[in-house]
C-alpha cells in the first residue's frame, strides 16, 4: 500500500498522465509507457548523501541523473535532455548541471549549435565516480 502511494505521488508530477511502480527494494520505475522511463531510488545511500551536500543538489536528482546516464549509455548530457527525462524545465536542468560543474562532478565538453539562432547548447560530461564513489 505504501509503495502504491509513492508510485501515485510520482505520477502526479507528470500531471497524472504517467504510471510508475515502486518495488520492495524502493526502486521506482517510470513513467512506464514512455521512452523517458528510468529506474531510481528515493532512499539515498551514504555516497549520494555526501555528493549531495558537496554539490548542493538533492540525492534524488543525483539518483535520477545517474539513471538517465545509464539508460543513454554514456556520460554526456545537455540540459534539454535532462529536462526531457526528468520532466523539468530546461532552466531547472541547467541549474543542476551548473551545480555539478561548479562542484567538479561535471565539465562542459563542448557547445553544440543545431541551427544558427540562439545560444549553443552546452554538452556536459558527468563524472559518475564523483557521484557514486567508484
Amino acid at each position: 500500500h505504501r509503495n502504491a502511494l509513492r508510485a501515485f505521488r510520482e505520477s502526479l508530477q507528470y500531471k497524472g498522465t504517467a504510471d510508475f511502480i515502486v518495488l520492495e527494494d524502493n526502486t521506482i520505475i517510470g513513467p512506464l509507457s514512455s521512452i523517458r522511463r528510468i529506474a531510481y531510488s528515493d532512499y539515498p545511500d551514504q555516497q549520494l548523501m555526501k555528493a549531495s551536500k558537496k554539490l548542493d543538489v538533492t540525492p534524488l536528482q543525483i539518483s535520477k541523473l545517474l539513471s538517465v546516464l545509464k539508460q543513454k549509455g554514456d556520460n554526456l548530457i545537455t540540459a534539454e535532455e535532462l529536462a526531457f527525462y526528468l520532466n523539468l524545465t530546461t532552466r531547472s536542468a541547467s541549474r543542476i548541471l551548473s551545480k555539478l560543474e561548479a562542484g567538479g562532478a561535471a565539465t562542459v565538453q563542448y557547445k553544440r549549435q543545431l541551427n544558427f539562432r540562439g545560444r549553443p547548447a552546452k554538452v556536459y560530461q558527468i563524472f559518475r565516480e564523483d557521484l557514486i564513489g567508484e
